[in-house]
Protein backbone atom coordinates (compact mmCIF):
# COMPACT_ATOMS: atom_id res chain seq x y z
CA UNK A 1 0.00 0.00 0.00
CA UNK A 2 1.26 3.14 -1.02
CA UNK A 3 0.28 6.92 0.65
CA UNK A 4 -0.52 9.43 -1.95
CA UNK A 5 -0.33 13.04 -1.27
CA UNK A 6 -2.49 15.07 -4.15
CA UNK A 7 -1.56 19.34 -3.20
CA UNK A 8 -3.75 22.20 -5.28
CA UNK A 9 -3.41 25.74 -4.01
CA UNK A 10 -5.71 26.70 -6.79
CA UNK A 11 -8.27 23.57 -6.33
CA UNK A 12 -11.37 23.38 -4.41
CA UNK A 13 -12.07 20.27 -2.04
CA UNK A 14 -15.14 19.32 -4.52
CA UNK A 15 -13.00 19.40 -7.45
CA UNK A 16 -14.07 16.49 -9.56
CA UNK A 17 -10.13 15.16 -10.97
CA UNK A 18 -8.39 15.69 -8.14
CA UNK A 19 -10.44 14.28 -5.43
CA UNK A 20 -13.64 12.43 -7.11
CA UNK A 21 -11.81 10.91 -9.57
CA UNK A 22 -8.22 10.27 -9.07
CA UNK A 23 -8.00 10.03 -4.62
CA UNK A 24 -10.93 8.52 -4.46
CA UNK A 25 -9.74 5.51 -7.54
CA UNK A 26 -6.68 5.28 -5.36
CA UNK A 27 -8.72 4.68 -2.22
CA UNK A 28 -10.58 1.94 -4.11
CA UNK A 29 -7.44 0.76 -4.83
CA UNK A 30 -5.96 0.35 -1.30
CA UNK A 31 -3.66 2.88 -1.17
CA UNK A 32 -3.97 5.98 1.54
CA UNK A 33 -4.95 9.28 0.04
CA UNK A 34 -4.53 12.29 1.14
CA UNK A 35 -5.65 15.81 -0.06
CA UNK A 36 -4.11 19.51 0.70
CA UNK A 37 -6.59 21.68 -0.76
CA UNK A 38 -8.65 24.69 0.32
CA UNK A 39 -12.38 24.09 1.03
CA UNK A 40 -14.39 21.10 2.61
CA UNK A 41 -14.33 17.50 1.32
CA UNK A 42 -17.28 16.03 -0.13
CA UNK A 43 -19.56 13.61 2.31
CA UNK A 44 -19.32 10.97 -0.31
CA UNK A 45 -15.37 11.36 -0.23
CA UNK A 46 -14.81 10.92 3.33
CA UNK A 47 -12.77 8.11 2.70
CA UNK A 48 -10.00 10.38 1.24
CA UNK A 49 -7.94 12.12 4.35
CA UNK A 50 -8.32 15.78 3.82
CA UNK A 51 -5.59 18.35 4.96
CA UNK A 52 -7.35 21.60 4.61
CA UNK A 53 -5.42 24.74 3.26
CA UNK A 54 -6.64 28.54 4.41
CA UNK A 55 -6.48 31.03 1.76
CA UNK A 56 -4.54 34.13 3.33
CA UNK A 57 -5.20 37.30 2.37
CA UNK A 58 -3.59 39.60 -0.58
CA UNK A 59 -5.37 37.57 -3.69
CA UNK A 60 -3.41 36.48 -6.30
CA UNK A 61 -0.30 36.97 -4.97
CA UNK A 62 -0.94 36.01 -1.37
CA UNK A 63 -2.61 32.68 -2.43
CA UNK A 64 0.71 31.96 -4.48
CA UNK A 65 3.30 33.20 -1.94
CA UNK A 66 1.59 31.80 1.14
CA UNK A 67 -0.89 29.19 0.00
CA UNK A 68 2.21 27.15 -1.50
CA UNK A 69 3.66 27.47 1.38
CA UNK A 70 0.95 26.22 3.44
CA UNK A 71 0.88 22.95 1.23
CA UNK A 72 4.54 22.48 1.31
CA UNK A 73 4.31 21.89 4.79
CA UNK A 74 1.17 20.05 5.22
CA UNK A 75 3.09 17.99 2.47
CA UNK A 76 6.42 17.15 4.49
CA UNK A 77 3.76 16.52 7.52
CA UNK A 78 2.05 13.73 5.71
CA UNK A 79 5.44 12.02 4.88
CA UNK A 80 3.69 10.35 1.79
CA UNK A 81 5.57 7.72 -0.63
CA UNK A 82 3.93 10.11 -3.48
CA UNK A 83 3.30 13.31 -4.35
CA UNK A 84 1.21 14.55 -6.25
CA UNK A 85 0.72 18.12 -7.06
CA UNK A 86 -1.89 19.60 -9.72
CA UNK A 87 -1.28 23.75 -9.66
CA UNK A 88 1.62 25.50 -11.95
CA UNK A 89 2.10 27.56 -8.80
CA UNK A 90 3.50 24.84 -6.80
CA UNK A 91 6.08 24.08 -9.20
CA UNK A 92 8.78 25.55 -6.87
CA UNK A 93 7.38 23.85 -3.96
CA UNK A 94 7.68 20.97 -5.97
CA UNK A 95 11.64 21.36 -6.92
CA UNK A 96 11.74 21.57 -3.02
CA UNK A 97 9.97 17.91 -2.32
CA UNK A 98 12.41 16.91 -5.15
CA UNK A 99 15.26 18.23 -3.35
CA UNK A 100 14.81 16.44 -0.02
CA UNK A 101 14.20 13.00 -2.16
CA UNK A 102 10.45 12.57 -2.47
CA UNK A 103 9.05 11.02 -5.53
CA UNK A 104 6.82 13.72 -7.08
CA UNK A 105 4.44 13.59 -9.67
CA UNK A 106 3.55 16.86 -12.05
CA UNK A 107 -0.34 16.14 -13.26
CA UNK A 108 -0.70 19.10 -15.79
CA UNK A 109 -4.65 20.02 -16.40
CA UNK A 110 -3.71 22.60 -18.66
CA UNK A 111 -1.37 23.87 -21.69
CA UNK A 112 -0.08 27.03 -19.05
CA UNK A 113 2.29 28.87 -21.10
CA UNK A 114 -1.16 29.03 -23.84
CA UNK A 115 -3.44 29.70 -21.28
CA UNK A 116 -1.40 32.80 -20.17
CA UNK A 117 -1.90 34.23 -23.26
CA UNK A 118 -5.84 34.47 -22.27
CA UNK A 119 -5.02 35.85 -19.12
CA UNK A 120 -6.70 39.36 -18.86
CA UNK A 121 -5.27 40.38 -15.98
CA UNK A 122 -1.98 40.43 -17.62
CA UNK A 123 -1.51 43.25 -19.83
CA UNK A 124 -1.14 42.34 -23.03
CA UNK A 125 2.22 43.06 -23.93
CA UNK A 126 3.37 41.56 -21.42
CA UNK A 127 1.71 38.18 -21.60
CA UNK A 128 4.26 36.47 -24.61
CA UNK A 129 7.27 37.20 -22.46
CA UNK A 130 5.65 35.66 -19.41
CA UNK A 131 4.26 32.80 -21.21
CA UNK A 132 7.97 32.18 -22.82
CA UNK A 133 9.45 32.52 -19.48
CA UNK A 134 7.30 30.32 -17.47
CA UNK A 135 7.34 27.63 -20.60
CA UNK A 136 11.13 27.86 -20.14
CA UNK A 137 10.67 27.17 -15.66
CA UNK A 138 8.16 24.69 -16.32
CA UNK A 139 10.04 22.43 -18.40
CA UNK A 140 13.11 22.47 -16.15
CA UNK A 141 10.72 21.04 -13.11
CA UNK A 142 8.92 19.09 -15.36
CA UNK A 143 12.18 17.65 -16.52
CA UNK A 144 13.17 16.45 -12.98
CA UNK A 145 10.01 15.48 -11.81
CA UNK A 146 9.57 11.32 -10.95
CA UNK A 147 6.74 11.56 -13.37
CA UNK A 148 4.18 13.73 -15.53
CA UNK A 149 0.61 13.11 -16.20
CA UNK A 150 -1.26 14.98 -18.94
CA UNK A 151 -4.63 15.71 -18.80
CA UNK A 152 -4.89 15.65 -23.03
CA UNK A 153 -3.04 14.08 -25.37
CA UNK A 154 -1.71 17.43 -26.34
CA UNK A 155 -0.53 18.22 -23.71
CA UNK A 156 0.81 14.87 -23.34
CA UNK A 157 2.43 15.21 -26.33
CA UNK A 158 4.36 18.08 -25.11
CA UNK A 159 5.35 16.86 -21.99
CA UNK A 160 7.14 13.18 -23.88
CA UNK A 161 9.85 15.21 -25.12
CA UNK A 162 10.80 16.69 -21.63
CA UNK A 163 9.53 13.91 -19.23
CA UNK A 164 10.08 10.10 -21.11
CA UNK A 165 8.00 9.43 -17.78
CA UNK A 166 4.58 11.12 -18.91
CA UNK A 167 1.63 9.97 -19.35
CA UNK A 168 -1.78 10.92 -20.21
CA UNK A 169 -4.78 10.49 -17.99
CA UNK A 170 -8.08 12.15 -19.99
CA UNK A 171 -10.56 13.62 -17.60
CA UNK A 172 -13.23 11.42 -19.09
CA UNK A 173 -16.71 11.11 -16.90
CA UNK A 174 -17.84 8.10 -15.09
CA UNK A 175 -20.24 5.85 -16.84
CA UNK A 176 -22.55 6.21 -14.83
CA UNK A 177 -22.74 9.39 -12.87
CA UNK A 178 -25.13 11.27 -15.62
CA UNK A 179 -27.16 8.65 -17.06
CA UNK A 180 -30.22 9.86 -16.90
CA UNK A 181 -32.79 9.45 -14.22
CA UNK A 182 -35.29 6.55 -14.33
CA UNK A 183 -38.20 9.20 -13.79
CA UNK A 184 -37.07 11.40 -17.16
CA UNK A 185 -36.80 8.86 -19.57
CA UNK A 186 -39.23 9.04 -22.19
CA UNK A 187 -39.76 12.76 -20.68
CA UNK A 188 -40.37 15.26 -23.36
CA UNK A 189 -36.67 17.21 -23.87
CA UNK A 190 -36.99 21.31 -24.44
CA UNK A 191 -34.11 24.12 -24.23
CA UNK A 192 -30.57 23.92 -24.35
CA UNK A 193 -27.90 24.18 -21.65
CA UNK A 194 -24.44 25.07 -20.78
CA UNK A 195 -22.86 23.72 -17.30
CA UNK A 196 -19.34 25.63 -16.29
CA UNK A 197 -17.05 28.38 -15.62
CA UNK A 198 -19.45 31.14 -17.87
CA UNK A 199 -17.32 33.48 -19.40
CA UNK A 200 -16.72 36.03 -22.60
CA UNK A 201 -14.36 33.69 -24.16
CA UNK A 202 -16.34 30.70 -23.57
CA UNK A 203 -18.88 31.99 -25.81
CA UNK A 204 -21.14 33.58 -22.82
CA UNK A 205 -22.26 36.83 -24.93
CA UNK A 206 -22.75 34.48 -28.06
CA UNK A 207 -24.90 31.51 -26.40
CA UNK A 208 -27.62 34.40 -24.97
CA UNK A 209 -28.02 36.16 -28.37
CA UNK A 210 -28.53 32.44 -29.88
CA UNK A 211 -31.03 31.96 -27.73
CA UNK A 212 -32.77 35.13 -29.08
CA UNK A 213 -32.22 33.87 -32.66
CA UNK A 214 -33.36 30.59 -31.69
CA UNK A 215 -36.17 31.70 -29.78
CA UNK A 216 -35.59 28.74 -27.48
CA UNK A 217 -35.05 28.95 -23.66
CA UNK A 218 -30.98 28.27 -22.21
CA UNK A 219 -30.33 27.07 -19.16
CA UNK A 220 -27.19 27.88 -17.90
CA UNK A 221 -25.25 26.54 -14.87
CA UNK A 222 -22.28 27.31 -13.12
CA UNK A 223 -20.54 30.48 -11.90
CA UNK A 224 -20.37 33.76 -14.21
CA UNK A 225 -16.64 34.79 -14.47
CA UNK A 226 -17.26 38.76 -13.25
CA UNK A 227 -20.15 40.84 -12.15
CA UNK A 228 -19.24 43.07 -14.35
CA UNK A 229 -20.26 40.01 -17.41
CA UNK A 230 -23.25 39.63 -15.85
CA UNK A 231 -24.29 42.84 -15.59
CA UNK A 232 -23.28 42.79 -19.56
CA UNK A 233 -25.46 39.53 -20.15
CA UNK A 234 -28.30 40.35 -18.14
CA UNK A 235 -28.48 43.91 -20.50
CA UNK A 236 -28.95 41.92 -23.35
CA UNK A 237 -32.39 40.95 -25.14
CA UNK A 238 -31.48 37.18 -25.41
CA UNK A 239 -31.44 36.91 -21.57
CA UNK A 240 -34.92 36.68 -21.51
CA UNK A 241 -34.84 33.56 -23.22
CA UNK A 242 -32.00 32.41 -19.75
CA UNK A 243 -32.41 30.74 -16.78
CA UNK A 244 -29.72 31.43 -15.01
CA UNK A 245 -29.44 28.18 -12.07
CA UNK A 246 -26.06 29.70 -10.58
CA UNK A 247 -24.29 26.23 -9.75
CA UNK A 248 -25.17 23.30 -8.79
CA UNK A 249 -24.93 19.42 -7.27
CA UNK A 250 -23.98 16.82 -9.57
CA UNK A 251 -27.58 15.18 -9.11
CA UNK A 252 -29.47 18.56 -9.82
CA UNK A 253 -26.78 18.42 -13.05
CA UNK A 254 -27.37 14.93 -14.14
CA UNK A 255 -31.26 16.10 -14.07
CA UNK A 256 -30.76 19.32 -16.29
CA UNK A 257 -29.08 16.97 -18.69
CA UNK A 258 -31.70 15.15 -18.63
CA UNK A 259 -34.93 17.22 -19.73
CA UNK A 260 -32.33 19.73 -22.41
CA UNK A 261 -32.24 19.03 -26.32
CA UNK A 262 -28.74 19.42 -26.66
CA UNK A 263 -25.43 20.88 -24.61
CA UNK A 264 -22.99 23.75 -25.45
CA UNK A 265 -19.70 23.83 -25.62
CA UNK A 266 -18.75 26.42 -27.34
CA UNK A 267 -14.78 27.98 -26.75
CA UNK A 268 -13.11 30.88 -28.50
CA UNK A 269 -10.37 29.62 -30.35
CA UNK A 270 -7.85 30.81 -27.50
CA UNK A 271 -4.33 29.68 -27.74
CA UNK A 272 -5.20 26.99 -24.78
CA UNK A 273 -8.51 26.16 -26.09
CA UNK A 274 -8.03 24.67 -30.01
CA UNK A 275 -6.40 21.60 -28.50
CA UNK A 276 -8.03 21.22 -25.37
CA UNK A 277 -10.28 18.34 -24.15
CA UNK A 278 -13.27 19.62 -22.47
CA UNK A 279 -14.52 17.78 -20.05
CA UNK A 280 -18.33 18.74 -20.62
CA UNK A 281 -18.35 17.56 -24.33
CA UNK A 282 -17.70 14.38 -22.85
CA UNK A 283 -20.26 15.01 -19.61
CA UNK A 284 -22.69 15.41 -22.64
CA UNK A 285 -22.05 12.54 -24.40
CA UNK A 286 -22.28 10.53 -21.47
CA UNK A 287 -25.80 11.76 -20.20
CA UNK A 288 -26.96 10.80 -23.79
CA UNK A 289 -27.12 14.59 -25.08
CA UNK A 290 -26.38 15.90 -28.45
CA UNK A 291 -23.48 18.59 -28.45
CA UNK A 292 -23.25 21.56 -30.01
CA UNK A 293 -19.38 22.28 -30.20
CA UNK A 294 -16.72 24.47 -31.60
CA UNK A 295 -15.81 23.97 -35.05
CA UNK A 296 -11.91 22.99 -33.92
CA UNK A 297 -9.94 20.26 -35.68
CA UNK A 298 -9.98 18.18 -32.35
CA UNK A 299 -13.44 18.53 -31.49
CA UNK A 300 -14.96 18.09 -34.63
CA UNK A 301 -13.30 14.58 -35.62
CA UNK A 302 -14.67 13.68 -32.15
CA UNK A 303 -18.15 15.20 -33.02
CA UNK A 304 -18.31 14.08 -36.50
CA UNK A 305 -16.23 10.85 -36.22
CA UNK A 306 -19.29 9.64 -33.61
CA UNK A 307 -21.64 11.56 -34.94
CA UNK A 308 -23.08 12.82 -31.83
CA UNK A 309 -23.53 16.52 -32.43
CA UNK A 310 -23.03 19.57 -34.55
CA UNK A 311 -20.16 21.83 -35.03
CA UNK A 312 -20.26 25.38 -35.56
CA UNK A 313 -18.02 28.76 -35.28
CA UNK A 314 -18.34 29.89 -31.36
CA UNK A 315 -17.94 33.51 -32.39
CA UNK A 316 -21.58 33.33 -34.57
CA UNK A 317 -24.50 33.68 -32.63
CA UNK A 318 -26.59 33.01 -36.13
CA UNK A 319 -24.32 29.44 -36.34
CA UNK A 320 -25.26 28.41 -33.12
CA UNK A 321 -28.63 29.35 -32.98
CA UNK A 322 -29.28 27.09 -36.34
CA UNK A 323 -28.05 24.10 -34.79
CA UNK A 324 -29.83 24.75 -31.85
CA UNK A 325 -33.11 25.06 -34.25
CA UNK A 326 -32.30 22.18 -36.68
CA UNK A 327 -31.94 19.85 -33.30
CA UNK A 328 -35.01 21.11 -32.02
CA UNK A 329 -37.41 20.60 -35.17
CA UNK A 330 -35.52 16.88 -35.56
CA UNK A 331 -36.02 15.21 -32.56
CA UNK A 332 -35.71 11.82 -33.76
CA UNK A 333 -32.24 12.61 -35.08
CA UNK A 334 -31.08 14.45 -31.62
CA UNK A 335 -32.26 11.43 -30.01
CA UNK A 336 -30.14 8.99 -32.34
CA UNK A 337 -27.11 11.42 -31.66
CA UNK A 338 -27.21 11.14 -27.95
CA UNK A 339 -27.65 7.66 -28.44
CA UNK A 340 -24.21 7.72 -30.35
CA UNK A 341 -22.59 9.90 -28.04
CA UNK A 342 -23.18 7.66 -24.83
CA UNK A 343 -22.42 4.33 -26.96
CA UNK A 344 -19.02 6.08 -27.54
CA UNK A 345 -18.26 7.24 -23.81
CA UNK A 346 -19.52 3.33 -22.92
CA UNK A 347 -16.86 2.33 -25.33
CA UNK A 348 -13.86 4.57 -25.21
CA UNK A 349 -14.37 7.93 -23.37
CA UNK A 350 -14.81 6.61 -19.72
CA UNK A 351 -13.04 7.70 -16.18
CA UNK A 352 -13.34 3.67 -15.58
CA UNK A 353 -10.79 2.89 -18.17
CA UNK A 354 -8.32 5.90 -17.60
CA UNK A 355 -8.08 5.13 -14.15
CA UNK A 356 -6.26 2.06 -14.88
CA UNK A 357 -3.62 4.46 -16.55
CA UNK A 358 -3.30 6.06 -13.49
CA UNK A 359 -3.40 3.39 -10.81
CA UNK A 360 -0.09 1.58 -12.94
CA UNK A 361 1.53 5.09 -12.56
CA UNK A 362 1.73 4.76 -8.75
CA UNK A 363 2.75 1.12 -9.02
CA UNK A 364 5.80 2.22 -11.35
CA UNK A 365 6.32 5.22 -9.29
CA UNK A 366 6.49 3.68 -5.87
CA UNK A 367 8.65 0.67 -7.42
CA UNK A 368 10.93 3.03 -8.29
CA UNK A 369 10.47 1.63 -12.01
CA UNK A 370 10.20 5.72 -13.19
CA UNK A 371 12.75 8.57 -13.24
CA UNK A 372 15.56 8.11 -11.54
CA UNK A 373 15.33 9.17 -8.10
Amino acid sequence: MLHICHLSSAHQAGDIRIVRKEARSAVRAGHRVSVAIRGQIPADCASVHHVELIPPKGGRLGRFMLLGWQAYRAALRQNASIYQFHDPDLLPYALLLRVVGKRVIYDVHEDVPRDILSKEWIPVALRHPVAAVFEVFEDFAARRMSAVIAATPFIGERFRGINPSTVTVNNYPFLEELTPPADTLGSERSGFCYVGGISAIRSAVEMVDAAELARHRLMIAGQIETQALQVALQARQGWKYVDYLGTLGRADVASLLARSIAGLVLFHPEPNHINAQPNKLFEYMSAGLPVIASHFPMWRRIVEDYDCGLCVNPQDPQAIAAAMIMLATHPERARQMGMNGRSAVMAKFNWEQEQHVLLDVYSRCGANELCAE
